[in-house]
């Protein structure tokens, strides 16, 4: 008996001399540290599919695009000793590309959201300006950025993966963050009264020219590069009590505009062309700058309303025998309002 004893406790001991250290593979490795990224969408009245995360090194460089968060709200990221910066927008580049050209984004200066060309409507602007300096966009799709400017990565937080949690063994983050976005694109709500709307048709192509081309989206800042916004501005509400008057509206999305300084020439301009009931094209064009230096960052829509009076010459209505533009015509789309009693 006392053999059989001594032989299991040299086979014991034998166990506890040659057995190694516990490793850690459960647990992040020695070059890693997890950080918990927190994005409050709801600040902005955004809630987006997801969430895509990238990592500036110092120098500017791209360390890594980080795989899409399924939980818009939550995610994980993993990364080595050093400083970063963190950008964070709402879904992914690939599900906003039928409106939006992502570039640039090897390194945080060159990071840029651009609008899609659309050609047909720059044909129209070229075909009013007589000039081909300038383009139309497409409206882009919601865009909304955050940023975490200075996020690092110490000895302290690599050590803490590597190590067995104390708080009864359950897994703690090295680090949390949370990040604020901002949106980048915005509504644009344009409404115009008009005396003498009865005289109109209805309008052809109008234009917004003087937005932002585009948003550096590690810098935080719009492009300086101007372009234009084609879109229909039929929807028409007349004044109660007249039969010659009413407002006519429309709403798109656009990047911004150009962050104008006090010396900067840059202008904004609203086009609108309208078509008379005797077929004539009148085309009214207004000065709309001072009405869209408008602080983008405090707003989570952009409604710019011109409040402007616009005057149409009296025209005597020809039906389908009136002038040019008929196919261009956008007609009327009244906009019925409730009277309450």
């Amino acid at each position: 008996m006392n053999k059989y004893v001594s032989l299991l406790l040299m086979f014991l001991a034998l166990m506890f001399s040659t057995a190694c250290e516990r490793d850690h593979l459960y647990y992040a490795t020695t070059e890693m540290a997890e950080v918990n990224v927190d994005i409050a969408w709801d600040s902005i009245g955004l809630h987006p599919n997801g969430a895509t995360v990238y990592a500036y090194r110092e120098d500017g460089s791209l360390y890594k695009r980080f795989d899409p968060f399924s939980d818009p709200y939550h995610g994980k990221i993993q990364l080595p000793l050093g400083r970063y910066k963190l950008v964070v927008m709402n879904d992914t580049p690939e599900e906003l590309s039928e409106t939006m050209i992502f570039s640039g984004e090897g390194h945080e200066s060159t990071f840029f959201v651009s609008g899609v060309k659309d050609e047909t409507k720059t044909t129209k602007l070229h075909a009013q300006t007589r000039t081909e300096d300038d383009y139309c966009i497409m409206s882009p799709d919601t865009l909304a950025v955050g940023w975490c400017t200075d996020l690092e990565v110490t000895d302290e937080m690599l050590q803490y993966c590597y190590d067995r949690p104390t708080n009864g063994g359950l897994f703690s983050y090295a680090h949390d963050i949370k990040i604020a976005p901002e949106r980048v694109t915005s509504t644009m709500e344009i409404k115009v009264h008009v005396k003498g709307l009865k005289y109109a048709k209805g309008t052809t192509m109008s234009f917004l020219r003087g937005s932002s081309s585009g948003y550096y989206m590690a810098k935080g800042v719009y492009s300086d590069q101007p372009i234009s916004y084609g879109f229909v501005l039929n929807n028409r509400t007349l004044d109660a009590g007249s039969s010659t008057d009413g407002t006519i509206s429309a709403s798109f999305n656009i990047f911004g505009v150009p962050e104008w300084t006090e010396s900067d020439t840059g202008k904004c301009y609203l086009d609108i062309n309208f078509v008379m009931v005797n077929g004539q094209a009148n085309t009214v064009t207004l000065d709309v700058t001072d009405k869209v230096k408008v602080n983008l960052e405090t707003q989570l829509q952009v409604k710019l309303n011109l409040d402007l009076d616009v005057s149409l010459p009296e025209a005597v209505d020809q039906g389908d025998e009136g002038g040019g533009f008929q196919t261009e015509l956008n007609v009327w789309e009244d906009v019925i309002q409730n009277i309450q009693m």
